[in-house]
């Protein structure tokens, strides 16, 4: 008789979802994340659980799908499961919050403004933060401390 643990067997799809799991708990609870101001910065928490996910996947036929990507409903809601669902990437990055004036449509145009539009946008809200948080710049050295 063998001793020690009973080896579980993982499929592909639960380690998909172990993954999609952890990246939602990491943007929400860890401030090291790069873009955490963006969700746990902003109060958003998840209630989601592993079981949630799996729901969520069957529910959404995410398998049918190219590149399935879980999205938030309500974009300053909580990770729940009445306000999550799995939608295509490109479907989801089309939702952000930033949107591009009308004028523009081409995508050489759109990158010249995301090299500075959306770098000052991030930069303002990661400054935000910190500042709510109490840390103070150093600009001249290029340090945040806390204070």
């Amino acid at each position: 008789m063998k001793r020690g643990r009973k080896k579980k067997y993982f499929t592909d799809l639960d380690y998909r979802l172990m993954r999609i799991l952890a990246s939602i708990k990491t943007r929400c609870y860890n401030p090291r994340c790069k873009g955490f101001y963006l969700y746990g910065g902003r109060g958003i928490k998840n209630n989601l659980t592993f079981e949630d996910l799996r729901f969520l996947w069957n529910r959404d036929k995410a398998d049918q799908l190219v590149r399935p990507s879980i999205d938030r409903i309500d974009n300053d809601g909580d990770y729940q499961l009445s306000n999550c669902r799995f939608i295509e990437f490109r479907e989801n990055t089309a939702r952000s919050r930033f949107q591009y004036p009308e004028e523009i449509r081409t995508l050489g145009d759109i990158s010249l403004i995301d090299n500075s539009l959306e770098y000052w946008r991030r930069h303002k809200l990661q400054r935000e933060y910190r500042e709510k948080k109490g840390f103070e710049w150093k600009i001249g050295k290029g340090v945040v401390r806390k204070r």
